[in-house]
């Protein structure tokens, strides 16, 4: 494969900007599809890690399919906390990339982590601390919005935005 996973994950993602919820919020049918990409199920849940899920997951069987061997090894969960804790360690990063994951945990009125979070995929860094992302269940209003109502590009601060702190990075498949 002359292509990256990296760059095909971020082309792919690329493909579904512009993806709103239809006919109520967490629903309509690849919203559907990403939620079904973890679990086999859609629920009516949350949905911004079920779609990098998603990417992943259709990155790998392409890779599969024209000889790459080895899937991404990152836990197949729908919860932010769960992506961070439950996958395998050598896959964080310390600092952002193009085709990593930024995973943000969001916190609460006494500062302790809630259960909340997003998570979006790094398509771009720029000198002035600024990250651009591809994120499912998010808004084009100001700070990182962890329900919103489609797949939207956004320019987000390395400092992390109101209640909303920057949990870590991770890479989907290690160099």
């Amino acid at each position: 494969m002359n292509i990256s996973r990296a760059d095909l994950l971020m082309w792919l993602a690329r493909q579904f900007v512009g993806v709103h919820e239809e006919g109520g919020p967490n629903k309509g049918a690849l919203v559907e599809r990403f939620q079904r990409a973890v679990d086999g199920k859609a629920q009516g849940e949350p949905w911004c890690c079920a779609f990098v899920q998603y990417l992943i997951a259709e990155v790998d069987r392409f890779a599969l399919g024209h000889g790459d061997v080895g899937e991404s090894s990152l836990a197949k969960t729908e919860w932010v906390r769960g992506l961070w804790e439950q996958s395998p360690r050598q896959l964080r990063v310390d600092f952002p990339r193009r085709g990593a994951l930024i995973l943000w945990e969001q916190l609460g009125a006494d500062g302790k982590p809630t259960s909340a979070g997003h998570v979006g995929l790094i398509t771009g860094i720029s000198m002035a601390g600024k990250i651009s992302t591809i994120e499912g269940n998010t808004g084009p209003g100001a700070g990182v919005q962890r329900d919103g109502d489609g797949v939207w590009e956004r320019e987000r601060s390395l400092a992390g935005e109101g209640s909303m702190k920057i949990l870590g990075f991770l890479t989907p498949w290690r160099d």
